[in-house]
C-alpha cells in the first residue's frame, strides 16, 4: 500500500470513529485535519471517551483566532497525562497547524488509551494486549473462516461475514461472494443496520491492509456485537422476526 493511501485510510477510519463518539453531542467532523485545529473537537472527544470533565483544565473559547486555538489545545494537552494518554514528539502547534502525521498520531494515541482501558483486559497496559484479545475473540467467532491475524485473514471479507453469522445465524446467513468488496459491503452494512456499529472502513479491496484501522474497527465490533441472537421459532415468520429485531436494536440505541 502506498504511503498516502495508508494515511487516507487512517484519516477516514479515525474520522468515523470520532463521529461515532460525538454523535450524542451533536458534533461532526468533516475534515479531520481542519476540524481538530481549534481544540473543541478533541476536548469533547476526550470527555466522551473518558467520562471525565475537562473544565478544571481550562475553559474553551470560540477558537476563531490562532491564539484562541492554541489556548484550547493547551487545555487538551494538559489533560492527556492525567488520562494516561502517551504521546511522543507531538506538540500543540502541530495539531493547531493541522499537520497530518501529528494529527493521526495524536488521535491514535487517544484511541489506543481507550482500547487498552476497555478491551485489553484487567492489568493489561499496552496495545499488544488489545491485539491479543481481539484476535482471540475473532478466532472464536469466525468459525467458518480461519483467522490467524487482524489483516490478511480478513482480506476477502469472509471472516467479517462469519463473525456476523456466528452472532445471528438466521438473520446473517453465511453466503459469501467471490468479490471481496461485496463481502465487505454486506458485512459493514449488516453490522451498522442491526447493531449500530459505525462504518469505519470502506468496502474496498484494500480496507484490511492497515492494522491500526482494522484493530480500531474489530475492537469496536467486539464491544458492540451481542453474544448470540436468539433464533426465531416456528411461530414467527422470518420477516416479522427481522422487524422485531430491528425494533429491539433501535430501542437499545
Amino acid at each position: 500500500m502506498a504511503f498516502q493511501d495508508w494515511v487516507n485510510m487512517q484519516k477516514r477510519t479515525f474520522t468515523r470513529y470520532i463521529n461515532s463518539k460525538l454523535a450524542s453531542r451533536g458534533l461532526i467532523v468533516d475534515d479531520l485535519y481542519e476540524d481538530v485545529k481549534d481544540g473543541r473537537i478533541l476536548y469533547h472527544f476526550l470527555e466522551a471517551l473518558t467520562g471525565a470533565s475537562l473544565k478544571k483544565y481550562g475553559r474553551l473559547n470560540t477558537g476563531g483566532m490562532k491564539i484562541q486555538q492554541v489556548a484550547n489545545m493547551n487545555v487538551v494537552f494538559a489533560f492527556l497525562p492525567d488520562a494516561d494518554v502517551k504521546i511522543s514528539n507531538i506538540g500543540v502547534l502541530d495539531i493547531v497547524e493541522g499537520r497530518p502525521k501529528s494529527v493521526l498520531g495524536l488521535i491514535w494515541s487517544i484511541i489506543a488509551f481507550y482500547l487498552v482501558r476497555d478491551v485489553g483486559g484487567a492489568g493489561e497496559r499496552d496495545v499488544a494486549a488489545v491485539k491479543r484479545r481481539v484476535l482471540k475473540w475473532a478466532k472464536k467467532r469466525s468459525k467458518r473462516v480461519p483467522v490467524t491475524d487482524l489483516t490478511k485473514s480478513f482480506a476477502d471479507g469472509r471472516a467479517f461475514l462469519a463473525i456476523l453469522h456466528d452472532v445471528d445465524a438466521s438473520g446473517s446467513p453465511y453466503e459469501p461472494s467471490n468479490d471481496p468488496s461485496e463481502n465487505f459491503e454486506r458485512a459493514f452494512a449488516d453490522a451498522h443496520a442491526k447493531y449500530g456499529l459505525p462504518r469505519m472502513l470502506e468496502a474496498s479491496t484494500d480496507c484490511w491492509r492497515d492494522e491500526i484501522s482494522m484493530l480500531t474497527y474489530l475492537a469496536s465490533m467486539m464491544e458492540t456485537l451481542p453474544g448470540r441472537v436468539e433464533q426465531p421459532d416456528g411461530g414467527l415468520q422470518s420477516d416479522a422476526w427481522l422487524v422485531q429485531r430491528t425494533d429491539e436494536v433501535g430501542e437499545r440505541l
